[in-house]
């Protein structure tokens, strides 16, 4: 983004409105919201048989070989939905990713593969879960919920400051209910106004 001279103020602002930050550094966070909130968007949990998946280590080699498959079908929805045409366009100067991926095509490019990647690991956790737990929840946190240590987990350790004050800004990482254990939900947080 920085190399295609992107507004990342601006960008951040876009993404979660009126976020005081303890630092400057921590608006890398709001990029890992944005990413995340989509990847998981209508995400149902159910227990694919991932074994074929995890035994390629390219990802592109296993959209290459099951081309028609639901792990095929999440990824090319994904990238549509995290990858904006005006964010693809200042990328790469061009759609002709966008343009394959709506056509049902893979790209062999590095940007693709490295998307890939992150939707074969979201892909592998849901199935994953599911395989556990039929009955297997994912459950995100509003902004201005209260932190509850209990089924949350601060991105930057602020927790300890006094819980009682402070607030979800964003997630950057969604919960999972499976059986009776919680796998916490990644917050950014805030003081809250009481």
């Amino acid at each position: 983004m920085k190399a295609t001279d992107w507004n990342l103020e601006k960008a951040v602002e876009s993404i979660v409105p009126n976020v005081t930050y303890a630092k400057n550094s921590d608006k890398k966070f709001a990029f890992e919201s944005y990413i995340v909130r989509r990847m998981f968007h209508g995400m149902k949990l159910n227990p694919y048989d991932v074994t074929e998946l995890m035994t390629l280590d390219d990802p592109l080699d296993a959209l290459a070989a099951f081309p028609d498959s639901a792990f095929a079908r999440f990824c090319g929805q994904k990238y549509l939905l995290v990858v904006h045409p005006s964010m693809e366009a200042s990328f790469f100067g061009n759609l002709d990713m966008r343009g394959l991926v709506l056509l049902g095509k893979h790209p062999r490019t590095v940007f693709y593969r490295i998307f890939a990647k992150m939707a074969k690991w979201v892909w592998v956790l849901g199935s994953f879960a599911a395989s556990l737990d039929l009955k297997a929840k994912i459950f995100v946190v509003r902004r201005g919920t209260r932190f509850s240590g209990a089924y949350m987990e601060s991105v930057v350790g602020r927790e300890e400051e006094g819980q009682e004050d402070l607030r979800v800004e964003f997630i950057t990482m969604p919960g999972f209910k499976v059986g009776d254990s919680v796998f916490k939900s990644h917050v950014y947080l805030s003081q809250g106004e009481g």
